[in-house]
């Protein structure tokens, strides 16, 4: 089967909107510094407030926010650069289906790669905030975005 070019740049559309939808929990909504779960939110003076954080709580949330973020960080760098090898592929005329097929598999697993290292990171923050500032925190973040 050939592929126009029409068709190619239709394919790496569809691919581009299919990443970028499941990237949606890395959008930050706002600029404050409580607005992503996966920022400092402990530097929230109100969230800091409302949980009632510690010294000793804060200070293990940022060797948390060290440690997972190094990782999440790397995670994303590797899904970001195995689909740069999908655009490549995809670009050759003609496509080589089964490399583009190959490359494809690894950015999916990349991607889930990625999402296990954020949910890593929230369950290490769960066992150091416990059940009940983690479900307040919850409840802030899901009223904070309306979801």
């Amino acid at each position: 089967m050939k592929f126009t070019r029409i068709t190619l740049l239709g394919l790496a559309l569809l691919f581009v909107v299919g990443i970028t939808a499941g990237s949606a929990l890395a959008a930050t909504p706002d600029a404050d510094p409580g607005a992503d779960p996966f920022d400092k939110w402990w530097n929230d003076g109100q969230l800091a407030s409302l949980l009632q954080l510690d010294a000793a709580t804060i200070e293990k949330l940022d060797a948390l926010y060290l440690e997972h973020g190094k990782i999440i960080l790397d995670r994303k760098a590797a899904l970001e650069k195995n689909r740069m090898d999908v655009f490549a592929c995809m670009e050759k005329d003609p496509v080589d289906e089964d490399q583009a097929r190959k490359e494809y598999k690894e950015v999916l697993q990349d991607r889930s790669a990625y999402y296990m290292a954020r949910f890593d990171y929230v369950l290490a923050v769960r066992k150091v905030i416990g059940k009940e500032r983690y479900m307040r925190l919850f409840d802030y973040f899901t009223k904070k975005w309306g979801k």
